[in-house]
């Protein structure tokens, strides 16, 4: 898997819920956020950021794809956005993600609201999830194979722009704003 073999065409997997580490940080520094919240929403957040799992279970699905096939990726561990910036900065191409495609946990909307949770998704880094490159086929496949744990979320594309869509077709956001980003530092 590298991140410079993405080709126009190919559609975008995610697996997992990304902005769930975010949302635990968020906890973990304010205590007295979310009381909206029940406690398995506040553990599944909390527990996001103090104890993520990298996707290694993935890999037995990947190993299934033949050899030749190239798969473009990476983790997401600093951020779905700044995945797919990589990816497609390496790749030379751009990506289409749709927004109603990208999955946000409800208690991520009850503890920061819509547009904060979308951002969350985006930027908020540390949430160890893969975002993968694959031919249409091949991603459905991998989807039906992994089951509510992953989604195709866009396609890549000749332009080298990474934009955010809604369901009108309309650019909500140019997602290559990564000052919002997660920062080491």
């Amino acid at each position: 898997i590298r991140r410079s073999v993405a080709k126009p065409g190919d559609a975008i997997v995610v697996t997992g819920l990304h902005g769930l580490s975010r949302g635990g940080l968020e906890l973990l520094l304010n205590p007295d956020l979310g009381d909206d919240l029940d406690t398995a929403e506040r553990v599944k957040l909390i527990e996001a950021h103090q104890r993520p799992i990298p996707r290694l279970d993935v890999l037995p699905y990947l190993e299934k794809i033949p050899e030749q096939i190239a798969i473009a990726g990476m983790d997401s561990s600093d951020g779905l956005a700044d995945a797919l910036k990589q990816i497609c900065n390496a790749s030379g191409v751009g990506a289409v993600i749709e927004q109603s495609r990208l999955a946000i946990f409800s208690g991520l909307i009850k503890l920061a609201g819509q547009e904060n949770a979308m951002n969350w998704v985006l930027y908020g880094g540390e949430d160890f999830e893969l975002v993968l490159c694959l031919t249409p086929e091949l991603a459905k496949n991998l989807v039906q194979e992994l089951g509510k744990s992953a989604s195709i979320i866009g396609k890549i594309t000749k332009k080298t722009q990474i934009q955010l869509i809604n369901a009108d077709g309309l650019i909500v956001q140019e997602i290559l704003n990564l000052s919002k980003g997660f920062q080491h530092f």
